[in-house]
């Protein structure tokens, strides 16, 4: 993997969103580990509503607020965040035909939304719900959706190379204006 240097302290949240197993907290280790810039984890693996399945629309406006203030206290420079608005936003309509009023609020925090497509393997994990292909593809489109709908700046990250997906984000990162070398 290629070490990047950051040029200039570009504010802004750029968000690795996207469905079950489509590479995201990979995705955001590799560009962390690249440019130096801080991670927020995904805040629902350790969440202990969630990890009990206990779970509901409550538990996941509080992880919205909780992400949101968590980004704004990183301070400023680009900041990556494994997951985001987006993510919560979805679930609680699936899972519980619920919305999430804030949502779109916190989702125009960031400044880039990348979304990894659902094109890699299904790996099992005690979080994830959906190993069928045809519904985490009918998912992805809802992402899409969601993102045109909320007019949030996006690139989609695709294909099954570590290495394709990292050059992706990179070009993108580059694309939406944050300096980086390497």
């Amino acid at each position: 993997m290629v070490q990047l240097a950051c040029l200039a302290m570009n504010s802004g949240q750029i968000v690795i969103t996207g469905v079950e197993s489509s590479g995201k907290t990979t995705l955001s280790h590799l560009l962390a580990d690249a440019t130096g810039w801080p991670l927020l984890p995904e805040r629902a693996r350790t969440d202990p509503a969630v990890l009990a399945g206990t779970h509901g629309p409550a538990d996941l406006q509080r992880l919205l607020t909780e992400q949101s203030i968590a980004a704004h206290a990183a301070g400023p420079g680009p900041i990556l965040c494994d997951t985001g608005a987006i993510v919560l936003s979805i679930w609680s309509e699936v899972r519980f035909q619920h919305p999430l009023p804030a949502a779109q609020s916190v989702a125009r925090e960031a400044a880039l939304y990348l979304l990894c497509t659902p094109d890699l393997p299904w790996e099992p994990d005690p979080l994830r719900e959906s190993p069928d292909l045809a519904e985490r593809l009918a998912l992805h489109e809802r992402y899409l959706a969601r993102l045109a709908a909320w007019q949030l700046p996006h690139a989609q990250i695709r294909g099954n190379a570590l290495e394709g997906r990292f050059q992706q984000a990179v070009s993108a990162l580059r694309q939406f204006g944050f300096s980086i070398n390497g």
